[in-house]
């Protein structure tokens, strides 16, 4: 299976832990219930049945997966090298290897921007970048934003995920190569 095949349609997911409690505190006041039960409803409002989740929380990436999963969505992740202390920034972490996690990064961060549907997310510099590298009409929001329904020139889209043209695929002029260092190109399943 491919990283974020399936035929789904995907909500990006990055949640920003780490050293980010100097800079937003607010990051850390979310219980990984009220992650959980954000992440359902937003997959909800979009119509979206898997979960591409990033985040520098190891331990919260394991626990947030499996309750996702318990609640009936599939959950995909980029195999990014994350420090093992709780509450180290990656990028401040000497034992992983410089290179890996400037790659790590910048993958998930492509795509977030091109393979999923749209981005929810906690206050980041990740995700102002993946929004930035999105498509037009690339929806995001915050984990404190009222969860509301995608709209599609003023009327709520309402797609089936099987009927949803593959972002990877739209955006295959855009990124200039297949994306292998996981397990294989990106693109949707039909």
């Amino acid at each position: 299976e491919r990283l974020l095949g399936g035929g789904r349609r995907w909500l990006a997911v990055h949640i920003r832990r780490g050293d980010k409690a100097v800079e937003a505190q607010i990051n850390f006041e979310l219980t990984d219930e009220a992650l959980a039960a954000r992440v359902s409803a937003q997959c909800a409002a979009w119509h979206c049945t898997g979960v591409f989740l990033c985040t520098d929380d190891a331990g919260l990436k394991d626990r947030l997966t499996a309750q996702l999963e318990a609640g009936g969505l599939v959950v995909s992740a980029y195999p990014a090298a994350l420090p093992s202390t709780s509450g180290q920034a990656a990028h401040f972490d000497e034992s992983l290897d410089k290179y890996q996690k400037a790659e790590d990064v910048m993958m998930e961060t492509l795509l977030m921007a091109r393979a999923c549907h749209g981005l929810l997310s906690t206050y980041s510099n990740v995700s102002a970048a993946a929004v930035y590298l999105s498509p037009e009409g690339y929806p995001y929001t915050t984990f404190w934003d009222a969860v509301e329904p995608f709209m599609v020139d003023g009327a709520f889209d309402v797609l089936a995920p099987s009927k949803l043209p593959c972002s990877a695929e739209a955006s295959a002029s855009w990124f200039a190569g297949p994306v292998t260092t996981f397990a294989g190109p990106v693109a949707c399943a039909r």
